[in-house]
């Protein structure tokens, strides 16, 4: 019987580590696989149902390789007293104070927990914020995308800030 067609695959990470694979087509019906060298990969790589491994050929041909994780809830996040929304409204308040005082301050964005545009250019801010003529104590409407079902709620207030 003939010898299914295999090959020896090496890729090349991100934090630049050589992976070494096996890559074979066979089964019924036909399909590749990738065997030796792969569970060592998935284990150090800590890959989980849903992740994705993509791989891709630079300018010199050479076989580099990505993951791209999929979208998992925490686990370990205990509930809280405050909601999402206040819980938006405090952090944008934060930073709002932060900026007008020339503070620094950090932001943590996880594009696939929250797909909305987070983080915007200054001009963009400065535009929307001194655009308009805002004084203390105006009303506003800003909308937030939940993530519960893709909903959108909006939140009402008053600005608070101080120039």
């Amino acid at each position: 019987s003939m010898q299914p067609p295999a090959q020896e695959i090496q890729a090349r990470d991100l934090h630049d580590n050589v992976w070494t694979f096996r890559h074979i087509y066979r089964g019924q019906p036909k399909r590749h696989l990738l065997t030796t060298g792969w569970s060592l990969f998935v284990s150090g790589k800590r890959l989980f149902a849903g992740d994705s491994v993509i791989f891709v050929r630079d300018e010199r041909q050479q076989l580099l390789l990505g993951i791209r994780r999929a979208n998992r809830q925490p686990t370990n996040i205990s509930s809280s007293v405050l909601s999402s929304d206040s819980m938006h409204i405090g952090i944008l308040a934060a930073a709002a104070h932060a900026a007008a005082n020339n503070s620094p301050f950090t932001i943590f964005y996880n594009p696939r927990a929250s797909p909305t545009e987070f983080v915007i250019p200054f001009a963009k801010y400065q535009k929307a914020v001194y655009g308009n003529q805002l004084s203390l104590g105006m009303r506003f409407r800003m909308m937030f995308e939940t993530e519960e079902l893709g909903t959108r709620r909006y939140v009402h207030g008053h600005n608070n800030w101080h120039k």
